[in-house]
């Protein structure tokens, strides 16, 4: 939210029911309405004169106007249309005062844009009301609109990514079609409505002779029918429309994985997932040999110890169960249950499986399984599971049942496989997509705050630089507003450097300094009641470090330190040189032996547990509330160290304070001493520039920043127009482009076609990207250079004379 806006919202919550603008020549009326106005919780400011009002609306912002008709000088009419004309307050409602019933005049004022009119005198009470309405009515439309102007501006957003997402989607579906015939299963998908969408050569032989029936845009109730009625499906014999209904059922609602014999001797298990759009995937495994196993399990049930020595031969879990018994205890288990659970098997013998459930044991999928038992079916889970020392851990539960040559099911094999190495692996790949999805998101929004804070710094520098304003207090809050668009800057340039898209700019760096300059900043930041204190030993040792987020990461522990004192406390930050041997960080990764520069932070507040202290690198973990934190803090700064070779130890106990410690290798280099010398003015010169930029109030400023310099400007707002100025035989000396621009040519492809035109045309490239400018070796000389956004006028003009090939 810019100043302007944090401006009127304030006013606005200060003044209750909102700011009136009076315009009445008559002295009486002004002061009446002013006295009644004010007793009514209204904030009336009152002129004499239509252009005093205009004046004034130029610079204050107002939520309705109560404009006199008749008036010397400009009338209510002119002056109504001068308000309508106006961008700033082009919507702001205004009633028209008049003593005369001249509905010819009152016509008119609708006409020009008058939203209501009251004749005099009036009815305190009523006037009251209506500024209640068009106040009310005002604001609301207001927020409407900024409301859909963000929607249309997410929509194009979407539309730009499903217009990608669709060409991604046609190679998808090509690759798709060949992997489908490759695997060994059936497969099938169905759309919402059950239709046939897409399936391969082993679902159709499901169907044998009647495979011809299987095509695109077939009902699954039919071809269901069809399986039943032609014999295919074992369990449907006798009993045609009770296995229909049933199997309508399942797929309506899918859930664990079931099984069907075929006429042919084969048995597939069918394991079915809708998604969210409605559609529903089939897999059709073939589980002929498993079954052929299972049988030749069941013959050998009597004969315990044939049965015991294969199990036990097995690296996964086994448990034999026997569902005759009540509660369906456990009869056997092989040693790999031990030595996975910790359970002896003595101990087990008799007892239910359940004794493997715990705190974090999902009971919905547990709940599945049973339910599967129950039914005699076949099941699948993953589960995590906890040994006997209360060690959690993830299984997958393969339970299988036993039936004798009645078919009767006499005992239950359950197989568990342990996965958590597998499911840390995949919870590190989600956590990795995660950040990259929100650094994808936070590099966008950085560009665009670039483009907006080019335009809020450089008008602000042209207010600044009018030699006309002499308000010292108006000149105070331009700077303060000034500043306030330097750190926004600094905020962008982080934003870019989280979502990998600010170039790092590691340098030779004194981290005592560092320290010391940041006491200031981070007093302001951390509020009065919290003591500062920086503790720095004498000759620290060079590191080399990307000072900005450097000062970025220690500025973020010092507001999670804030945090953990609500009530205050004490912060020290103190640097030291160290020799490290044998030591390890706080992910327990061992630290190479040698000297090291330590910066540590310690504070007083609550402090971690040993649990939560293990987990708080991690992306997204946050002890805070929701709302309050994101829990990327402390993972941005372990990742930042990284980079330059650095580490993170973290010692913390409850109620006593925490202390981070940021260790970063000593370098064997001279100290980068930041220069004292002052900035010269910037020079400018009288050649002919080409400014290409699709935002209009960012060409705007460039152009005004140019032509006070001293340049010809001539204005683009793509690349097409720029090349068709060039076409028609203008001739430029420089050509300025953003590097984004629309119309399917970037400023790289303009920059290319222009010198195709002429070969030695300067370029110089401007984002909002940090470091989006041309790759290496294109065009890579003197006349072609890089700008940053946001920037001010001393950059622009000393990027544009190393351009032209002056610097």
């Amino acid at each position: 939210m810019n100043k302007r806006i944090l401006q009127v919202v304030t006013e606005h919550e200060a003044v209750g029911r909102g700011r009136v603008l009076v315009v009445d020549d008559d002295a009486f009326n002004r002061d009446l309405m002013d006295r009644r106005l004010t007793r009514e919780g209204f904030v009336a400011v009152a002129v004499a004169d239509g252009q005093a009002a205009l004046d004034l609306l130029d610079v204050q912002p107002f939520d309705l106007v109560l404009l006199d008709l008749i008036m010397p000088g400009i009338d209510g009419r002119a002056v109504l249309e001068a308000i309508r004309a106006t961008r700033s307050a082009a919507e702001l409602p205004v009633i028209m005062l008049t003593s005369m019933d001249d509905g010819e005049s009152i016509a008119e004022c609708f006409r020009v844009g008058a939203n209501d009119y009251v004749t005099k005198p009036f009815k305190v009470g009523a006037l009251v009301a209506r500024l209640d309405t068009h106040i009310a009515r005002n604001r609301a439309e207001t927020a409407l609109k900024q409301a859909h102007e963000e929607l249309e501006r997410r929509v194009e957003q979407r539309t730009l990514a499903l217009r990608q997402a669709n060409a991604e989607l046609i190679e998808a579906q090509n690759i798709l079609a060949e992997a489908l015939e490759a695997i060994d299963d059936g497969f099938v998908l169905w759309d919402a409505n059950d239709r046939l969408v897409a399936c391969n050569q082993r679902y159709r032989q499901l169907f044998g002779d009647a495979a011809a029936e299987v095509v695109q845009g077939a009902r699954f109730r039919d071809l269901m029918r069809l399986q039943a009625t032609t014999g295919l499906i074992v369990d449907a014999r006798g009993r045609v429309e009770q296995w229909l209904a049933e199997t309508i059922d399942r797929h309506a609602n899918p859930g664990i994985p079931f099984e069907e014999a075929l006429a042919d001797g084969k048995w597939v298990r069918i394991t079915e997932s809708r998604s969210a759009n409605g559609r529903v995937v089939g897999l059709y495994t073939d589980i002929t040999e498993i079954k052929r196993r299972e049988a030749a399990l069941k013959e050998f049930a009597e004969t315990n110890r044939q049965l015991a020595a294969a199990v036990n031969a097995t690296s996964s879990a086994v448990l034999i169960t026997d569902p005759r018994q009540p509660d369906n205890p456990i009869v056997f288990a092989n040693p790999a249950f031990t030595a996975m659970t910790g359970w002896p098997v003595e101990e087990v013998i008799g007892r239910n499986r359940k004794i493997l459930a715990g705190p974090q044991t999902d009971m919905n999928e547990l709940v599945k399984l049973e339910v599967a038992i129950r039914q005699r079916r076949s099941a699948k889970a993953e589960l995590c599971l906890h040994a006997r020392d209360g060690r959690p851990f993830w299984a997958e539960v393969s339970a299988s049942p036993i039936r004798d040559n009645d078919g009767v099911v006499s005992n239950w094999v359950i197989i568990q496989s342990d996965i958590t190495a597998r499911r840390e692996t995949e919870e590190a790949l989600f956590q990795s997509q995660k950040m990259e999805v929100i650094g994808q998101l936070s590099g966008g929004m950085a560009h665009d705050f670039n483009n907006l804070l080019t335009i809020v710094l450089g008008n602000l520098e042209f207010a600044l630089g009018n030699e006309a304003l002499r308000d010292e207090e108006i000149i105070g809050q331009l700077k303060v507003a000034m500043d306030a668009g330097r750190r926004g800057a600094e905020l962008a340039k982080r934003m870019l450097a989280f979502a990998r898209r600010q170039t790092v700019t590691p340098k030779i760096t004194d981290l005592g300094r560092t320290v010391e300059g940041l006491r200031e900043l981070l007093r302001r930041s951390l509020g009065s009641e919290y003591t500062i204190q920086t503790e720095t030993e004498d000759d620290v040792w060079p590191v080399l470090v990307d000072r900005g987020q450097l000062e970025n990461a220690i500025l973020n522990l010092a507001v999670n330190a804030r945090d953990a004192m609500p009530g205050g406390g004490s912060l020290t930050i103190d640097v030291a040189n160290r020799r490290l041997d044998c030591a390890t960080d706080v992910g327990g990764q061992p630290i190479p032996t040698g000297e090291y520069v330590c910066v540590g932070v310690s504070d007083t507040g609550h402090g971690m547990d040993p649990e939560v202290a293990r987990q708080a690198v991690q992306p997204f973990f946050t002890t805070k509330e929701p709302g309050k934190g994101t829990g990327l803090g402390l993972s941005m700064v372990y990742g930042f160290l990284s980079q330059f070779g650095g580490y993170l130890s973290l010692e913390s106990t409850p109620g006593r304070g925490t202390r981070i410690e940021l260790w970063l290798p000593r370098k064997e280099a001279e100290l980068d001493r930041e220069s004292t010398e002052s900035a010269s003015e910037p020079s400018g010169g009288h050649e002919r520039v080409l400014l290409v930029d699709d935002e209009p109030d960012v060409r705007a400023v460039a152009a005004l920043q140019l032509k006070r310099l001293g340049y010809e400007v001539v204005e683009a707002d793509d690349a097409h127009q720029a090349l068709v100025l060039l076409d028609d035989g203008e001739s430029f000396d420089l050509l300025i482009t953003d590097i984004a621009l629309p119309g399917g040519m970037s400023g790289i492809d303009l920059a290319v076609a222009a010198r195709t035109r002429k070969s030695d045309v300067p370029v110089l490239y401007v984002s909002g990207y940090a470091d989006a400018g041309p790759e290496p070796g294109v065009n890579a000389d003197k006349s072609t250079q890089f700008l940053a956004k946001p920037y001010d006028g001393a950059l622009l003009a000393d990027a544009v004379r190393r351009a032209l090939g002056d610097g």
